[in-house]
């Protein structure tokens, strides 16, 4: 007389998924930037704010009318929104989340309208002509003297300069986000499953006849 042995039940081996090198650096230079930006923004959007509170803090914005302090924190806020997202997308993507590259993917997009709205409204409306700003139109210093004139057009023009070449920085990192984040191969690594929750046991040798 024999013994049947038990049979078990074996799960499949899980295997962690394989984070795309491609998926790791953009992820990293998202925490990087998303960081940076909560940060940066951050602090210019208090002194904004405080500029408009309190009238002893308006040389930081010297030169800008109301309306263009009301726009600029405007844009300010909404800045810090997406540097908020871009730091939690790529922070989930790191991890694989794949509610983290939809996220990002969405990131992309809000991030590509807003900094071509936000070149515009920079060179339209907040670029400030400081020759206009009665601290320099009504100074006979500054009215009377050429290379003054000059040295305020040339910062003008670098100002402008500045905006693009943020633009072109911005622009393209999200671009690349927009891109890379719906690769096949990409989209494949977030949507590996997870293991199963338990414990695998082996299966065990058959037990010797009897």
């Amino acid at each position: 007389m024999s013994q049947s042995p038990i049979p078990y039940q074996s799960s499949a081996p899980y295997f962690p998924p394989q984070r795309p090198t491609a998926l790791t650096v953009l992820a990293i230079l998202g925490i990087v930037f998303g960081g940076l930006g909560t940060l940066c923004v951050g602090l210019s959007d208090l002194t904004a704010l405080f500029s408009l509170i309190n009238p002893a803090m308006s040389h930081f914005a010297a030169g800008q009318t109301e309306v263009q302090k009301v726009i600029g924190l405007i844009l300010g806020l909404c800045g810090l929104v997406l540097s908020i997202v871009l730091l939690a997308g790529s922070i989930g993507s790191l991890n694989l989340k794949p509610q983290a590259r939809q996220l990002m993917v969405a990131w992309a997009i809000a991030d590509i309208i807003f900094d071509a709205l936000r070149l515009l409204i920079t060179i339209l409306v907040l670029m400030p002509d400081v020759t206009r700003n009665p601290a320099f139109a009504n100074n006979p210093a500054f009215a009377n003297n050429p290379n003054s004139q000059q040295f305020m057009a040339y910062a003008k023009v670098a100002g402008i300069a500045g905006a693009f070449v943020s633009w072109a920085i911005t622009t393209t990192f999200a671009a690349l986000i927009y891109i890379f984040f719906r690769k096949p191969e990409i989209v494949a690594a977030f949507d590996r499953p997870s293991p199963s929750p338990g414990i695998s046991l082996p299966i065990p040798p058959p037990a010797p006849p009897i």
